[in-house]
């Protein structure tokens, strides 16, 4: 179990992740009656990765629905991009964690890939 822990500490420490900012970001009304806006921005810090999934989960990470401009987006690495996320009203309640989680295109794959998911939480 202990040589397990170690295993999987030196892998996270090898693999680096993207950000996902603010950690806790706010709600606000959009110009769109009943529909709430969070603006988010993602830094891509893996080499060889480029696109990101943008997700809204509840707090038992169970899928909420969202709209934003494209659910995957193409970041170049070392680059940031900057989003909006939609979520209707009636679903801003069940709405807990705004994630980006790393996504790879099949015919890149020459090795085995770790995925990463970053979440920020909903300012309450």
């Amino acid at each position: 179990m202990l040589r397990l822990l170690g295993i999987l500490m030196l892998v996270s420490g090898m693999a680096s992740a993207h950000d996902l900012v603010p950690t806790y970001p706010e709600v606000k009304e959009s110009h769109i009656d009943n529909i709430f806006v969070v603006r988010l921005e993602t830094w891509n810090r893996r080499e060889g990765i480029e696109y990101y999934e943008i997700e809204v989960f509840d707090k038992d990470f169970e899928p909420v629905r969202f709209a934003t401009i494209a659910k995957i987006v193409r970041i170049k690495y070392l680059s940031k991009k900057k989003f909006d996320v939609y979520i209707k009203e009636i679903d801003l309640d069940m709405a807990v964690y705004i994630c980006t989680t790393s996504k790879t295109k099949k015919e890149n794959i020459t090795r085995t890939i770790v995925s990463s998911r970053v979440c920020s939480k909903i300012k309450r």
